[in-house]
């Protein structure tokens, strides 16, 4: 008969702290918020000598190698694919350690990898089952303290992508619970830029139909102009004080006669967008906490993302806006993105670009 394991399991909510598996003892940090992502603290494996290990990541949290506490050698290398698929393993003790991408427990049989509230196959990127949310009873609890309108607004959203992993768009977006995280973007760009301009990236959205917990925001010129159009339309999709612009320069003609075309005041054009930027950073991560709230009117959300993204031209160096040059778009911090973890209250880093 096969000799089988017996395993010990110490939780902490939905966080593992503890687990002893023959032959390997792993430990979390019950510290740790983000769902236990990048909290393996040292992992110990038992033979006819005993091999103590610490974990090293990347930069989304997920257990890049295990590293000999005695001597500093690597025991175990891991790479994976967009969609957490272990892609190679190498190491005497690669196998032996469950706690691979995102830092979850990986079952060897079946590769699943368990999120705390529903299972994930990183082979075919999707979740065996849908987003509890989805089931009535989870929803009455998790909906709790929003609006009816919220609450209709989440239902609907709850069947569109109920079983895609991070939206399917794993290289930007991250779950660290198998829950649909709120999203909130700051946007940075060109007013007029083809696809990727703020005017058009404004028309383009159902800013009615937007998921509950979610919210957009605008540092560009006419940003003045479009964020309070969103919070016209739909006071929960937009953030509350974004920085304003309060341009007060000389305008050459050919500016105003584009201000004009688009009923843009001409106080309306950014002056400094790195500056800007931070101020909307700062503005998102106040939204985000007002989000975590179950008394929340837009929604209250396990976990909120903000997220800097850039339309063309929005990350070049010394862009200049005008004829003479006296404005500069700067360097922004694009793609720059973080985590609060609703439970913990508790942001967690994320810099896919610059700082």
């Amino acid at each position: 008969m096969k000799n089988r394991n017996i395993i010990h399991w110490l939780w902490l909510g939905l966080v593992i702290c503890l687990l002893n598996v023959a032959p390997a003892h792993a430990f979390y940090n019950p510290q740790q918020g983000a769902g236990g992502v990048g909290g393996l603290l040292a992992a110990s494996f038992y033979g006819s000598a005993t091999t103590n290990c610490f974990a090293a990541y990347d930069g989304n949290g997920n257990v890049a190698a295990l590293v000999n506490a005695n001597d500093g050698t690597i025991s175990a290398n891991y790479e994976y694919g967009p969609f957490g698929e272990v892609i190679r393993m190498t190491g005497l003790m690669a196998l032996a350690n469950p706690f691979r991408f995102s830092t979850k427990y990986q079952d060897n049989e079946t590769d699943l990898l368990y999120y705390g509230y529903r299972f994930y196959n990183p082979s075919k990127g999707t979740w065996l089952s849908r987003d509890p949310v989805g089931e009535q009873s989870f929803f009455t609890f998790y909906t709790q303290g929003t609006s009816r309108i919220e609450r209709q607004q989440l239902w609907r959203a709850t069947f569109k992508a109920s079983y895609l992993f991070s939206k399917n768009q794993s290289l930007s977006v991250i779950d660290f619970m198998g829950l649909r995280p709120c999203t909130l973007t700051i946007q940075t760009s060109h007013f007029i830029s083809g696809e990727n301009g703020a005017y058009e990236n404004f028309n383009s959205t159902d800013w009615e139909a937007m998921p509950s917990g979610d919210g957009y925001g605008y540092v560009s010129c006419g940003a003045n102009t479009l964020n309070d159009a969103i919070a016209v339309r739909n006071s929960c999709a937009s953030i509350p004080n974004m920085p304003r612009n309060n341009y007060t320069g000389p305008l050459t003609p050919s500016e105003k006669a584009g201000m004009d075309k688009y009923n843009i005041p001409y106080n309306d054009l950014t002056e400094n967008t790195p500056e800007s930027i931070d101020l909307a950073w700062e503005a998102a991560k106040q939204s985000a906490q007002a989000r975590c709230r179950c008394s929340s009117k837009c929604g209250s959300c396990t976990s909120v993302r903000i997220v800097v993204t850039c339309g063309e031209g929005a990350d070049q160096d010394d862009l200049p806006l005008s004829q003479g040059g006296e404005r500069q778009h700067g360097t922004p911090k694009c793609k720059k993105s973080t985590t609060l973890d609703c439970k913990t209250e508790r942001f967690w880093p994320c810099y896919r670009g610059s700082g």
